[in-house]
């Protein structure tokens, strides 16, 4: 045990007679772990935001999925760079202090090492998937002037059916739309029949 000991004395003590002590305590020191991110990728399908469009009277209810954004972790395994005010004091005194830091440098990014990767969620949310039309979904009108609710589905190809909304005996101006959702009732947009037609 005791020789072990002072073949590591001997070898530290070669290493700052000939490297300079920047290079020996990076050399010496032990590895430290670090994670950097790497590609990011589409997660899980989360929820989506929903869209009213209108052609030619015609309302059709959209929605574009959102997905949790994964990225990769990559675990390194490295020695930092140590010495850096010993490396400044060695410039007065031999100039070779700026040489011994970039060797310590060089040798702690050689010394990285990748222990494994993992995807991981990066706590956003992102657009997924093309826009699609939201068929057979829940909704829920809401005629401000009158006060009343009417609840509907929308047909196969996603269209709100409002014809007899926009009759002459519906009196009322506006028309707000929503999702009902579980327990959720989600505001999508208003029709404004002053403007509609």
């Amino acid at each position: 045990m005791h020789l072990k000991k002072i073949i590591g004395l001997i070898w530290l003590s070669i290493l700052l007679l000939t490297m300079g002590c920047a290079s020996a305590l990076t050399m010496s020191a032990p590895r430290v772990e670090e994670v950097h991110n790497g590609e990011k990728g589409v997660g899980k399908r989360i929820n989506a935001v929903y869209m009213l469009e209108e052609d030619e009277g015609i309302y059709t209810l959209t929605r574009q999925p959102y997905c949790k954004e994964t990225v990769e972790e990559i675990q390194i395994s490295r020695k930092r760079p140590r010495g850096f005010i010993i490396a400044l004091c060695e410039l007065p005194l031999y100039g070779l202090g700026a040489v011994d830091y970039l060797m310590a440098k060089i040798y702690a990014n050689a010394s990285e090492e990748e222990i494994g990767r993992m995807m991981a969620d990066s706590g956003e949310v992102i657009p997924c998937g093309e826009i699609e039309k939201a068929a057979h979904e829940k909704v829920l009108l809401q005629f401000p002037d009158s006060e009343r609710l009417q609840s509907l589905l929308t047909d196969d190809n996603a269209v709100i059916q409002l014809g007899e909304c926009f009759e002459k005996s519906c009196r009322d101006l506006q028309i707000h739309v929503f999702v009902k959702k579980e327990n959720n009732i989600i505001y999508i947009s208003t029709i404004d029949k002053t403007y509609a037609h």
